[in-house]
């Protein structure tokens, strides 16, 4: 019986670890590291408009972007479609951790079609 609790107890921490989502509620690091997360998840990979939003809030965390290829997208979200041939742009969100005086940043690489 013993045997049969103790597996019953780890299968209960499992699902509550599992639905947390790894998002500690009490570290501010792992707080913004999910608000950048799914700003990132937001972003599209592949861009044949004019702009794409690129949030400069997310909940209580100001967002800074940059841009490997200004050119074709700005850190305003302007998007330059090529003449010919894709090109693909690497985008850094960055956001301030003041708690750990740290910040936090994720990229994502989106691919402008041409014209």
């Amino acid at each position: 019986m013993r045997k049969f609790c103790f597996f019953i107890s780890l299968i209960v921490l499992f699902l509550a670890m599992t639905a947390c989502n790894g998002v500690d509620p009490d570290d501010p690091y792992s707080q913004a590291e999910h608000a950048l997360d799914e700003v990132i998840a937001e972003i599209p990979l592949q861009v044949d408009t004019p702009t794409i939003d690129l949030p400069e809030i997310h909940g209580e965390y100001i967002i800074v972007w940059e841009s490997d290829n200004p050119g074709v997208i700005s850190i305003d979200g302007t998007v330059n479609r090529p003449a010919d041939d894709p090109v693909t742009v690497t985008l850094t969100a960055t956001t301030d951790v003041p708690e750990y005086d740290d910040t936090v940043s994720r990229e994502v690489e989106v691919t402008v079609l041409p014209e």
